[in-house]
């Protein structure tokens, strides 16, 4: 009686073990699928073809497959789908359903890490992108804010969503888009300089930036002297 349940007490050893090995391998394969993913999306040095999208897109579905609890890649897949809808531009139902997935996409990594605020940043970009200014849209920004007030890639999509369609937007969206904006400035100046004039902003925006440095900048000495 004592051999049995040793041999059960083994066997059931054994078979914990065998099932730590196994998520062990799938976590290792899934990350490795992962990581050419992350690189081309974080470190955009060269112009990203469409043959890199869908390579990139097949491994990060890869990895999905693997670990579907993973918030990260659904973020990566999500900005895959974005830069998709980007290079189908010229094809309006292209570029709409390839934003529908970006945004879906996005809420779902969302859902699964709610306190992670690139998520909810990009879903208001791509509830921008959408134009798609309803209740989704203000509620992505304030948990974007709430979640990452200092996070520079947070802060930059929620300025794009923002400025894009400044005239539209409420004077509360406005303000934050420019708080944000102060807050990529103070950390950095070059990016938040880009993003003024890449909008071509700075006539509006300039006078309700509250730090005394930026006002100075010569990003927004340029609208004065324009």
């Amino acid at each position: 009686m004592l051999k049995v349940r040793k041999y059960c007490l083994i066997a059931i050893l054994l078979s914990g073990l065998a099932y730590l090995i196994y998520l062990g391998i799938l976590i290792a394969l899934a990350d490795l699928s992962h990581y050419p993913v992350k690189n081309l999306i974080d470190n955009q040095q060269n112009p990203i073809t469409e043959q890199d999208v869908a390579s990139a897109q097949l491994k990060i579905q890869t990895s999905i497959q693997l670990r579907p609890n993973n918030a990260e890649y659904h973020e990566y897949l999500a900005r895959l789908y974005y830069l998709r809808a980007i290079h189908n531009s010229a094809d309006p139902r292209a570029y709409q359903e390839y934003l529908r997935l970006a945004y879906n996409t996005h809420q779902r990594a969302s859902q699964l890490r709610p306190e992670w605020p690139y998520s909810w940043a990009n879903m208001a970009l791509m509830k921008s992108k959408m134009r798609q200014f309803d209740v989704v849209f203000l509620y992505s920004i304030n948990q974007a804010i709430k979640y990452g007030r200092w996070e520079i890639a947070s802060n930059q999509a929620l300025v794009q969503a923002i400025f894009s369609n400044w005239s539209g937007l409420t004077a509360d969206s406005q303000n934050k888009a420019v708080r944000a904006l102060e807050r990529i400035y103070q950390q950095q100046k070059p990016t938040a300089r880009s993003l003024l004039k890449h909008y071509q902003l700075a006539a509006v925006v300039c006078p309700r930036i509250g730090i005394e440095d930026f006002q100075k900048d010569k990003v927004c000495k340029l609208k004065v002297e324009s």
